[in-house]
């Protein structure tokens, strides 16, 4: 009988890096979410962060 190994890893940062809106050219897009949750002000710097799953 053949075994089968899953390797699986998740890689997760310790801590976000805060990004600018405009050095992704995402100003469109936040000013659009600002129009759409009716918010009198939204930052531009905003927490970037991510997961990543590797299997095998």
């Amino acid at each position: 009988m053949k075994q089968t190994i899953l390797l699986v890893i998740l890689c997760t940062p310790n801590k976000s890096k805060i990004i600018s809106t405009t050095t992704f050219s995402l100003d469109e897009g936040v000013a659009a979410l600002q129009q759409v949750a009716m918010l009198k002000s939204i930052s531009k710097a905003v927490p970037l962060s991510f997961s990543a799953t590797f299997n095998q």
